[in-house]
């Protein structure tokens, strides 16, 4: 096995996360808001994470996020 890639915080909470939450996530310091989670980082080697914005796919490194948070209506 090797190392675990990722291993942050932010990783490790957004694999338990429900497909389908919405979220704001900020990400160089530029917030992007009401993004709808899709899936990703469901495993230790693989860092992508994907959103929904509106009707365009947003990937994203789960290590290059600053912090995100989930939207209730």
């Amino acid at each position: 096995m090797g190392k675990n890639h990722c291993d942050s915080c932010i990783c490790k909470r957004l694999r338990k996360l429900a497909s389908g939450t919405t979220v704001d996530v900020i990400l160089s310091g530029l917030e992007f808001a009401n993004l709808i989670f899709i899936g990703g980082c469901g495993d230790s080697e693989n860092c992508c994470v994907e959103f929904a914005d509106g009707n365009n796919p947003l990937i994203l490194d789960c290590r290059k996020i600053e912090g995100f948070r989930v939207v209730v209506a």
